[in-house]
Formats: C-alpha cells, structure tokens, sequence
C-alpha cells in the first residue's frame, strides 16, 4: 500500500506540475481535471485504507485519554469499533451500488470518455479494505473485553528491568 501511495502522490504531483507549466506558457490541458480527480480519489482511499490497517485515523477519542483502564473503557472501545464497523460497511455498501449505477448508466467522464466507475472503485477498494481492518479490531476489542486478547506490549527497559531482577534471584 505504502507503495502505491507514493506512485498515487507523485502521480498527482505530475498532473499539477504539467497543468501549471502549461498555464505559465499559455497551453490548456483541457480535461486534466478527470485525470487528478480520479488519482486524488485513489490516494485518498489507499490512505484510508492504510490508516485502517496501522489504526493511525485521526480521533476524538476523549475516553481513552481520560479514563484509566477498565471494563468500562473496554465496553465503550467496542462500542466505538462496532460503530465503525458498521458505519465503513454501510459506506462499502453504498460504493458498491454507486459501481452498478456508474455502469448501467454507461456514466463517462466529458472530455476522455473513461468509465466513472474507474475513479469510484477507489472506494470499493478503501472502504472494503477498512472494513476487513475494522472487523478484525473490533475482534480484538471484544477479546480484550472477555481477557482473551493481545498481551500489551513492553517496553525494553522493562524487560531489562525483570531480566535483572530474575538474575538475582538466580544467584542468590
């Protein structure tokens, strides 16, 4: 994904580079609008879905800052990840009949003729992505709940810490 975000970037990157050199020597580029917004449409899905993936969204999660750890924080971050779960396959939902309209419609862009659905399939692809990511962290959030999910993680002075005091004790 990292990959093609960076081809998506210096895709877009290109097409306002062209657009602007053209606009400085007195040369329309007419249509480029279809061009950028179908790459812009690309990039943005493929960073929701990465987003999804490294859980990095953006979030006014005031819960989680202000609450100390307990099953009543639990119970309110299953709730958050089932909402978003929900909500991201209602969006994936929506896209997909989106798709079958652009098609049936023969809906084409005005000035290069492509398919419509070339750019709106971005978003089959981003929310599809972020609702298989959502899945699995509401998973883990219902596991957390019940005591059954992912050790948290340690940090290394930690280790180090235990590591010592295990080495002690040994030699004692």
């Amino acid at each position: 994904m990292r990959a093609a975000i960076v081809v998506l970037i210096f895709g877009t990157a290109a097409i306002l580079w062209v657009e602007v050199t053209g606009r400085i020597i007195h040369h329309n580029w007419t249509g480029y609008e279809e061009i950028l917004t179908m790459t812009v449409f690309w990039l943005y899905m493929f960073g929701c879905a990465y987003c999804s993936r490294e859980d990095t969204h953006i979030k006014a999660d005031i819960v989680s800052v202000l609450m100390k750890e307990c099953t009543a924080k639990r119970i309110i971050e299953l709730c958050r990840w089932i909402l978003t779960t929900v909500l991201c396959f209602i969006l994936f939902i929506w896209a997909i009949t989106l798709i079958q309209w652009d098609i049936s419609q023969g809906n084409q862009t005005s000035v290069y003729r492509f398919p419509v659905w070339i750019g709106d399939f971005s978003m089959v692809f981003g929310f599809g992505i972020s609702t298989i990511y959502n899945v699995v962290y509401t998973i883990d959030s219902f596991r957390k709940l019940i005591g059954k999910g992912r050790a948290p993680e340690v940090r290394e002075d930690e280790l180090t810490e235990a590591a010592a005091e295990i080495a002690e004790e040994v030699t004692e």
